[in-house]
């Protein structure tokens, strides 16, 4: 087919990085359902034609899935060719224009052709000629190189839409080997910083589960990768629940049913942190990680540039804290926050106030509503997973005076304090509702003098009856080195030192990151806004002595409610 140079001037190498994006997009949805369906943990429990049956099922299934991903890559390969060389081709051509008019010649896009420009008229015309013969060979060449790239973008069409056979392809060879398993983050920063563009975008293909969970990979990489990587998820999820539920069991053993709520819980969790960012724009998924945890999926979702910003909070919830219950809501939390300390930085004049990024961390399994709240263990199991996050931001940040803010509710108090005794590069720690964090001095926790701080809801029972049990150690209540902040009702000083506005107190258990029924945080929420915005100064220390409840104004002395009261 025969192309012109008005043709190529029409051309947009944009139109074909669409369809590059969108079929690369469907070829890592397919892989990823398709990857690692085979070892569905049910298979290990199940037996006899049940089973066969099922494990055929998904054989077929991921055979499908295969299939119909390699195609999508085919033709993202293609449309990747495409736009490449028609960027090429439209560049070759405007530097030809530009060196025609420098020597007074023009293109004619009409007749393809290299004529005397409106400022040659009485140039000499075998210099004409020369200066046409020359330049007319470059056109020449441009032209025939767009009628191959036409071509060959013409098949790739035909290859999106069906009416040509598409090739076979595979992953690419050669792809860099990962960090290897216990790797610091730093070494995992110094491995990614060490790779070439083409061979970062192959394993964000080709591997993304394992580049999106890895601690040391640039936050915006990660976020990237575990959203295109969602879908897939989602689809693999749902076809674990459909394998299962084809093929019901009549009298379940206890690791079959296991295996059944496993894949409905992981299954619940992958479509909340959908709706979750569908709910919150702007936020972003941190981690991803379908895999290490039998039970649940485990996620981090983050507000703000993490990388860049020059104060970011990580919140880790406390007991029965999981995906599919509580992402929705910290979420919210974070967002509030995120913005509470935007605003506190705006009305206190400080540099870059919206330099803020904040973190909701669901990266361990929290106990639920059972004996598992009363042991460490699950504490201690995901406080190493935490403080390798917390090495991978530190590893990962651009900002070389970066504050890291580390907050912790509940049994995740306990998680966050055992995970800072690792050694972390956290600069404050707010602990709140907490059964105590295996603590004899906030020294322990690594942060300076006067950057522990804790909070004790009122008529919240665990900081105070539970803690006194000495389970996990004294109330920090009790722990030399931290600072209370105040969780009672109360006003703010106004500008630059606050926001003025009247906070209500954080009563019961839950209550401390929420916002109060004036639509304003509480004041628990507030004090941990000021922190991680870094105006410390700007906190409000509990009351020293709150008026009485009651007032004995009343007819015969009966008491009244007091109304200077406000716990």
């Amino acid at each position: 087919m025969t192309v012109s140079v008005e043709d190529i001037d029409r051309w947009n190498g944009g139109d074909a990085r669409e369809v590059f994006n969108a079929t690369r997009s469907r070829a890592e949805a397919a892989f990823e359902a398709s990857n690692g369906i085979a070892d569905l943990p049910a298979f290990g429990t199940w037996g006899g034609d049940a089973s066969e049956a099922a494990k055929e099922a998904i054989g077929q299934t991921r055979r499908d899935l295969d299939a119909h991903g390699n195609e999508a890559l085919a033709v993202s390969r293609a449309a990747s060719a495409a736009a490449d060389d028609v960027e090429q081709v439209k560049s070759d051509l405007a530097q030809l224009r530009a060196d025609a008019d420098s020597l007074g010649m023009a293109i004619d896009p009409i007749g393809n052709t290299i004529e005397p420009g409106p400022g040659s008229a009485g140039a000499d015309p075998m210099e004409l000629l020369l200066k046409q013969i020359q330049l007319q060979e470059r056109l020449d060449k441009i032209l025939a190189d767009a009628a191959r790239f036409d071509a060959e973008l013409a098949k790739a069409i035909d290859m999106a839409i069906g009416k040509e056979p598409i090739p076979d392809v595979g992953p690419p060879t050669g792809l860099p080997q990962l960090p290897p398993e216990g790797s610091s983050p730093v070494d995992t920063r110094k491995w990614w910083d060490s790779l070439t563009p083409a061979q970062r975008e192959d394993l964000a293909r080709y591997q993304p589960a394992d580049i999106g969970k890895l601690d040391g990979v640039p936050a915006a990489v990660r976020e990237q990768i575990n959203a295109a990587r969602l879908p897939g998820e989602i689809a693999k999820a749902q076809a674990a629940v459909d394998a299962i539920t084809a093929h019901p069991i009549a009298k379940p053993n206890p690791s079959q049913v296991d295996a059944r709520q496993a894949a409905l819980n992981k299954l619940a969790d992958l479509q909340q942190l959908q709706t979750t960012l569908k709910n919150h724009p702007g936020t972003g998924l941190l981690l991803l990680d379908t895999t290490s945890n039998p039970k649940n999926v485990l996620a981090a979702v983050a507000k703000g540039d993490v990388d860049n910003a020059q104060r970011v909070g990580v919140t880790v919830g406390g007991m029965t804290t999981n995906v599919r219950g509580s992402v929705d809501g910290m979420t919210g939390e974070i967002i509030a926050q995120h913005d509470q300390a935007v605003e506190l930085r705006n009305l206190a004049g400080v540099a870059n106030p919206e330099s803020v990024a904040t973190i909701a961390w669901l990266g361990y399994e929290a106990p639920g509503m059972n004996l598992d709240v009363t042991d460490d263990a699950l504490a201690k199991a995901g406080a190493g997973p935490l403080n390798h996050f917390y090495q991978g931001l530190g590893a990962t940040t651009n900002v070389p005076d970066q504050q890291l803010t580390a907050f912790g509710h509940s049994y995740g108090s306990l998680t966050t304090s055992l995970a800072l005794q690792e050694g972390a590069p956290v600069d404050n720690v707010v602990l709140y509702g907490s059964p105590g964090g295996e603590l004899a001095n906030a020294s322990q926790l690594g942060v300076a003098p006067g950057h522990a701080y804790f909070m004790d809801g009122v008529t919240d029972g665990v900081p105070t009856t539970v803690a006194g049990l000495h389970a996990f150690g004294p109330p920090l209540s009790e722990v030399p080195g931290f600072t209370e902040l105040s969780v009672n009702s109360g006003q703010a000083p106004g500008p630059p030192y606050g926001d003025g506005q009247w906070h209500e107190r954080a009563y019961g258990h839950s209550e401390y990151a929420r916002t109060g029924d004036n639509g304003e945080l509480r004041m628990s929420a507030y004090n941990m806004a000021a922190i991680l915005a870094g105006l410390p100064q700007e906190t409000i220390a509990p009351p020293t002595n709150l008026p009485p409840p009651t007032l004995p104004l009343g007819p015969r002395g009966i008491p009244v409610p007091n109304p200077n009261y406000h716990p």
